[in-house]
């Protein structure tokens, strides 16, 4: 009997073939973040999965007899509270059968009854009070008082200490976050932890950095998010790394600023063109060469091709 529904990177998906699952009393998870345990859904692509097609299909499970549902994850693109949402219809009606259940909402640590309670979800349609892992449920006051449960900023899920250690980012900036989620820092005589928004991978050198150790240089084009260099590698190859230009005072990586020059042709910066023109001389004069070898290569297949066939 399938108790666990988890739909890790499946993007592709519209929710149709959870059809099978209407009506299931044994079902207790089910995950439409479409990410694994320890990822964000910062980073997941718009998913096809679809709530006006899965609403109903969860209805059906709420409304069954002996109900044993406890834990819902949402794909992200869902976390809106727009007021006649079907969503969040769905929500009201998962509250209710919360409350209309007796022993099994009895919290884990004190055994107090949990049926009155109605912080189920929070916004962002983030559920409350259950561990994403055992699905053991708190009350609030132990979550508040003992901090049987904690919140990972991360991935954005709940966990009992039992489960995972959810503990503070080295970096006071941020919050709680899971070990799981946790970075280590590559810098020799760091042995700090952080969330993965305060360490960067060098793509030079592919080594975890936090900005404490090494600083970490980034290219300020606004569709550029990987080109975030350390300084050893930007002093030992200043063109794959960023390159400030005293003309437009922008710091660029070598790819963009070559698309830059490009696009704005006779209007762009004459010091990212003093630059760039060099290198796009040199890339261009490599590109003819291969080319003109292809040619000849072409050329000379078309001839054995030739003699072959007579």
């Amino acid at each position: 009997m399938l108790k666990r529904l988890k739909l890790c990177g499946c993007i592709n998906i519209t929710g149709i073939g959870l059809n099978l699952l209407r009506g299931s009393a044994v079902l207790e998870q089910i995950d439409f973040s479409l990410v694994g345990k320890h990822e964000t859904q910062q980073k997941i692509s718009e998913s096809k999965i679809s709530h006006e097609v899965v609403v109903p299909i969860l209805d059906s499970i709420i409304s069954s007899d002996g109900c044993s549902l406890k834990h819902i994850a949402f794909p992200i693109s869902w976390c809106r509270d727009e007021e006649g949402d079907p969503l969040e219809q769905m929500r009201v009606r998962y509250i209710n059968m919360f409350t209309r259940r007796s022993s099994s909402l009895s919290c884990s640590h004190c055994n107090a009854n949990m049926r009155g309670n109605d912080n189920w979800f929070s916004s962002g349609n983030l559920q409350n009070n259950i561990c994403y892992d055992c699905l053991e449920p708190f009350c609030n006051e132990c979550v508040d008082t003992s901090e049987l449960l904690k919140y990972c900023g991360f991935c954005r899920k709940d966990y009992c200490p039992l489960c995972v250690v959810v503990e503070d980012c080295s970096d006071e900036r941020c919050g709680w976050v899971c070990n799981g989620c946790k970075k280590s820092c590559d810098s020799d005589g760091c042995d700090s932890l952080y969330c993965e928004d305060c360490v960067k991978t060098c793509p030079g050198c592919n080594k975890t950095r936090c900005r404490d150790c090494t600083p970490l240089q980034g290219c300020e084009s606004d569709i550029c998010y990987n080109s975030i260099y350390c300084s050893e590698c930007l002093d030992a190859n200043g063109r794959i790394g960023i390159s400030y230009c005293s003309e437009c005072r922008y710091m660029y990586c070598f790819g963009c600023r070559a698309d830059k020059v490009k696009k704005d042709g006779i209007d762009a910066c004459r010091g990212c063109s003093a630059d760039i023109t060099p290198l796009l001389l040199e890339e261009n004069l490599k590109l003819r060469k291969e080319n003109e070898e292809m040619t000849k290569e072409n050329e000379e297949l078309k001839e054995k091709v030739k003699h072959v066939s007579l």
